[in-house]
């Protein structure tokens, strides 16, 4: 089974593929409508019959759905007679425009549709990025059905932006984070501890060597160290980064 993902248009690019259609069927027109034919190029609504088969080309991106004689009935509105719907010389003609239109509507000049393709009607929803449109001829209406790949070659949907990096120090400009450092001399008994008074020295060897830790506000450590001077003012010199 298929895998159909999700897709739909907006209603700009909606509108740009409809024109792009109306385009093509007025040139197309002038090259096989005898007489004026009236025209209208609308969007299919959810009440559009559908027809169990259509004609497709191979890829399904351009498939059109008519109704019952509609070749016939297609090469007899082109031709400005009557409509004889058993007519096999109308029927010709209704196909071999019909063909050129396709050509026309997919950009390839070897796009040709196939008879009686079942195409499941789920798979038409616009949902999946299919737009459907009805176009009428007189008193023909036939619905022409676009993938969404068929949407993208008649209006290709504009490049996204290239996203600018910048670096981290003019990204963070301007912030402000609050650290605390600990300098940890060591270990001492609990008696110690408890009989503490302001004023008291502490006698500790090596401080210069001591470790420095710099957390921030929520507690975490960012980086280890030792303290240094630079410039006769007191430093902290960074030995090991803290990474997360």
């Amino acid at each position: 089974m298929a895998v159909l993902p999700f897709r739909r248009h907006g209603r700009s690019r909606t509108q740009l593929v409809r024109s792009r259609i109306e385009s093509a069927l007025e040139a197309w027109l002038k090259g096989w409508a005898i007489g004026c034919a009236r025209r209208h190029v609308e969007l299919a609504d959810d009440g559009e019959p559908r027809y169990p088969s259509c004609l497709s080309t191979a890829d399904r991106n351009v498939m059109f759905t008519l109704p019952p004689h509609g070749l016939a009935r297609l090469g007899a509105v082109l031709a400005d007679a009557p409509i004889a719907e058993e007519s096999a010389f109308a029927e010709a003609i209704g196909r071999r425009a019909l063909n050129e239109l396709t050509s026309a509507v997919a950009g390839r000049p070897d796009a040709v549709l196939l008879t009686d393709v079942h195409i499941d009607p789920a798979t038409l929803e616009p949902r999946y990025g299919v737009l459907g449109l009805r176009i009428t001829l007189d008193s023909l209406a036939l619905v022409l059905h676009l993938s969404a790949q068929a949407c993208d070659a008649l209006a290709a949907p504009a490049p996204a932006p290239p996203l600018a990096l910048v670096q981290r120090r003019h990204a963070l400009l301007g912030s402000a984070v609050h650290v605390t450092a600990t300098l940890e001399l060591g270990s001492a008994g609990i008696d110690a501890a408890m009989t503490l008074r302001p004023g008291e020295i502490i006698k500790a060897t090596a401080i210069a060597d001591a470790e420095v830790i710099v957390r921030a506000s929520d507690g975490t450590p960012l980086f280890k160290g030792v303290l240094d001077s630079i410039d006769g003012r007191k430093a902290l010199r960074c030995t090991h980064v803290q990474l997360h």
